[in-house]
């Protein structure tokens, strides 16, 4: 880690009581999991996806700094920061974004065929192939991720889309007993705020958030998953390795589930 890195890691530190990281996959959801946190009278600030310039524009790791200095304000008062980032984007300085905080990181999954089938879409409809690198699926690094924090004793949780999207008054106070952080059914519901850049690529993906950021509460997961035949022929083989490690997190004990066990009520990995 670069000088200006670790001073801006020291300034978070002194600046905010808590840090709570959002670690996902594209497509699950994440952004939208994420503004539930707004709601949270302790979460003064949110930084989105820090290290998209690391990765796609090949800038230098320390850059990375100037994300935490320009956060989003969310409220005046407050003194907690949330940070959202894709897996991919992170990729190896996982370990770098892990310094910020001692509290469970988030881990979201949802099923890579939707997923999938939804950033194909959007590449689409931004004139893009919609066949992308398979790194940037981010399912092999959610895995290389999790198993990172069972070596370092890291506390973590899983939650799935389609859980927290179909029963978020189920899901959201089990995940915040757990963060530490109070519950009410009100933070399911917010007043939109669709003038808001989210990122640091300028309005290079404005579109892939317009609509979450015009939202004023989570939306059901209602898609049922294409048949793996129906996405690119050259993309099946990742496709399928992809829904090998979403069935194998999905047996996590970190996942957060329905369950009436205590570890599941929890959603706590313990080491």
């Amino acid at each position: 880690m670069g000088d200006n890195l670790q001073q801006s890691w020291r300034r978070i530190r002194q600046r905010y009581r808590d840090v709570f990281l959002i670690i996902s996959p594209p497509r699950c959801s994440s952004t939208a999991f994420a503004r539930v946190f707004w709601e949270q009278p302790s979460v003064r600030c949110y930084v989105h996806e820090p290290f998209d310039r690391i990765y796609h524009r090949r800038e230098a790791l320390d850059q990375v700094s100037s994300a935490f200095d320009r956060p989003l304000e969310i409220r005046d008062s407050g003194d907690s920061l949330v940070v959202k980032e894709m897996t991919f984007q992170v990729g190896k300085h996982f370990p770098v974004l892990l310094e910020l905080t001692r509290k469970p990181i988030v881990f979201l999954i949802r099923d890579p065929r939707l997923s999938t089938w939804s950033r194909m879409k959007m590449r689409r409809r931004d004139g893009q192939d919609a066949v992308f690198p398979e790194r940037e699926s981010g399912w092999r690094d959610i895995e290389r991720q999790i198993l990172e924090c069972r070596a370092n004793d890291a506390r973590y949780l899983v939650a799935d889309s389609t859980a927290f999207r179909n029963r978020p008054g189920d899901l959201f106070p089990r995940l915040f007993e757990s963060l530490d952080l109070p519950y009410r059914s009100e933070m399911l519901r917010w007043t939109s705020r669709q003038s808001l850049q989210l990122g640091y690529l300028g309005g290079e993906q404005g579109d892939w958030y317009r609509r979450v950021l015009s939202s004023t509460g989570l939306e059901p997961e209602n898609k049922k998953p294409h048949s793996i035949d129906e996405f690119p022929p050259g993309f099946q083989p990742h496709l399928r390795e992809c829904l090998d490690i979403y069935d194998r997190i999905k047996r996590d004990e970190g996942l957060i589930s329905f369950e009436t066990n205590h570890a599941a009520e929890t959603g706590l990995r313990r080491a």
